[in-house]
């Protein structure tokens, strides 16, 4: 049996395979769950419908991970973030990327257990939101 999370999740993707397969897995895991193909489509769905908790990639067209990350936690600094990233450690961009306050990071090709893990760490306290 599959465990489900009480949760709204946005997850943010330009590869149109690995979103779909990421999006099919975590939307049978989540309460409610939308995706989005890049940074200016995630912030509007951000917008409507009040995501609790996004997950994204770094790299993408339109508007990549950073500067979504920065919009968004200029909107809502307390909603946690986690980056799809094939970065490594000695990147100057992966630091670049906790600068901006994300809560974690899980490296490219997506280990489901670790992702999973990750979410459940960062899963947003019941009471916060009201």
């Amino acid at each position: 049996m599959r465990e489900q999370l009480n949760i709204t999740l946005l997850y943010v993707e330009d590869d149109e395979d690995i979103r779909e397969e990421l999006s099919l897995y975590l939307g049978r895991r989540t309460k409610r769950f939308f995706a989005a193909t890049n940074g200016a489509e995630a912030l509007e769905i951000l917008r409507i419908e009040k995501p609790d908790m996004i997950l994204t990639d770094v790299q993408m067209p339109v508007m990549d991970g950073i500067e979504l990350i920065r919009r968004v936690k200029a909107i809502d600094p307390k909603i946690p973030i986690i980056a799809l990233t094939a970065f490594n450690a000695s990147d100057s961009r992966l630091e670049a990327i906790m600068e901006l306050g994300v809560s974690g990071c899980v490296g490219k090709p997506v280990e489901l257990a670790k992702l999973m893990h990750m979410i459940k760490v960062f899963l947003p306290d019941p009471g916060e939101n009201g």
